[in-house]
């Protein structure tokens, strides 16, 4: 008896069981009014990682690993793209040590000029270029500049820190700086015009300015006798510093386009100091396992991501360098010439004070050098930059082709201008038999049209009877052009003056 009672016991609580439980299912007594959009479909279809599964809005195993991976993926696509800045100085920074450069001490210059020997983002072959490398890790360095010159001090992740000479506070009469970290507690010595900085490392750029006709080796060894560079600590008797020739050495100073570039932002994080960097940039390189103070060990599945997202990394930062799709980096509508500088942005923000993201990609994947100065020329002074990578057609320009392009005359360059030719893989002078690797306005051979202009052909072999417009390019190989204006005068900045675009010569 008293097991039948509690078998219908327990049937009984079994049967109101049931019958409750689709009522509470179907109508809790707390219950939302839940938008759809906040629900996770059990199955969700994705171009990238094909279908994703969930159980109630909880991804799968399968889900979880793709997840991951993308945003693993993404994020190193992203620190590449992010950390272009950064590696270009890392790598202009290494190159230059690695053929004895010391920072705080070698002034190095390219005292015969630069050539396709030497590996740097688009450098000019018709003015000399003085390099320095400033580290205030062991306390404030001194520069002193006794001639007129046009240099800029960029930090270790390419930011701009002050202008020096003709655009900064000496106005090219030369004086005595001061760089000085965040983290120096010392006392600051007066008649110094202080840069006040937050990494180490630094690179000074300077452009020496001599009077009009002054032979190159007057200038530069007027810039020597006037330029000093030590430690503060050794301002009472400063070690003199070593002057290196850097021309014509093979050497190279460009990032690299592989994983290997993540080896070389991990190498900047270690030195630098703690909180110098950018948090989004050092949160995205903290993702991968780049940390300070950390060692950089990615495992076997972090390899194989950090190799596909630089492949991706590099194709995109080539995109919006070669050919942007943001209309206003064109200078005309119907011109293929263009810039990431076009809109007078060296911080590369746009009226709203949001960064122009592929701009910066684009430039300094292209160039070095950040500066408001040299996006700030006037009529008859400073210079302008615009590039050309396609022909009149969109097309990629190719050593196997012949062009020509005409300069309208007058050409508006109070001074003189350039056409130079660079790799498309390097980004530095093509390799040519040609040592200027282009042509500019002084060249005794260059002849004008009979209306003023100019036009300048770009082949393998030149056309005949214009081997003095000529440049030279190479079958195979695929190059684009920076055609420089220096002191641009007022039909360039209203736009009334424009060249012509790369024609094909059948």
């Amino acid at each position: 008896m008293r097991h039948q009672y509690i078998k219908t016991l327990l049937c009984g609580a079994s049967a109101l069981a049931f019958a409750f439980t689709p009522a509470l299912a179907e109508s809790p007594k707390y219950k939302a009014d839940v938008p759809a959009s906040l629900i996770t479909p059990d199955t969700v279809e994705t171009k990238y990682l094909g279908d994703l599964e969930f159980v109630d809005g909880f991804p799968t195993d399968a889900t979880l690993e793709k997840s991951y991976d993308f945003l693993d993926t993404s994020r190193a696509v992203q620190l590449f793209t992010s950390g272009i800045p950064t590696a270009s100085m890392h790598g202009l920074l290494k190159g230059h040590r690695d053929i004895g450069v010391v920072p705080n001490k070698s002034v190095a210059i390219t005292e015969s000029l630069i050539d396709a020997r030497s590996i740097w983002l688009t450098p000019n072959t018709t003015t000399p270029y003085i390099h320095v490398e400033m580290d205030v890790k062991d306390g404030p360095v001194v520069f002193e500049v006794g001639t007129p010159v046009i240099g800029i001090v960029d930090n270790a992740y390419f930011l701009y820190v002050g202008d020096v000479g003709l655009g900064g506070p000496d106005k090219g009469k030369g004086g005595k700086y001061l760089l000085v970290g965040e983290d120096y507690t010392g006392e600051i010595p007066d008649g110094y015009f202080v840069l006040r900085t937050n990494t180490y490392r630094h690179w000074l750029l300077i452009r020496a300015v001599g009077e009009p006709g002054e032979p190159l080796k007057d200038t530069l060894d007027a810039f020597k006798a006037g330029f000093k560079m030590y430690p503060l600590a050794q301002a009472e008797n400063p070690e003199p510093n070593d002057y290196i020739n850097i021309s014509g050495k093979k050497y190279n100073t460009v990032h690299s386009g592989d994983a290997s570039i993540y080896d070389a932002l991990n190498d900047v994080i270690q030195y630098e100091p703690a909180n110098s960097g950018d948090p989004e940039l050092l949160g995205l390189a903290a993702a991968l396992g780049i940390s300070k103070g950390k060692p950089f060990a990615p495992d076997a599945r972090m390899k194989k991501i950090l190799t596909e997202a630089a492949s991706i990394g590099n194709a995109a930062a080539r995109a919006v360098m070669f050919k942007p799709r943001d209309k206003t980096e064109y200078f005309y509508p119907d011109r293929q010439w263009f810039s990431p500088l076009a809109d007078g942005s060296s911080a590369f923000l746009d009226e709203n004070g949001a960064r122009m993201l592929d701009r910066r990609i684009g430039f300094l994947n292209y160039a070095t050098g950040v500066t408001p100065f040299m996006v700030s020329p006037t009529p008859g002074s400073g210079s302008v930059y615009e590039i050309a990578a396609t022909d009149s057609t969109g097309k990629m320009l190719s050593g196997n082709n012949t062009y020509s392009v005409t300069l309208p005359g007058p050409v508006p360059a109070k001074a003189f201008w350039s056409f130079m030719v660079y790799d498309v893989q390097t980004r530095s002078i093509l390799e040519t038999d040609q040592r200027a690797g282009g042509i500019d306005s002084m060249a005794k051979d260059l002849k004008a049209n009979a209306d003023g202009s100019y036009t300048v052909y770009f082949a393998s072999e030149p056309p005949e009877g214009k081997e003095g417009n000529w440049v030279q390019t190479m079958p195979d190989k695929g190059f684009h052009v920076l055609l420089r204006l220096y002191s641009p005068l007022q039909p360039w900045f209203d736009k009334t003056w424009k060249p012509g675009d790369f024609e094909l010569v059948e």
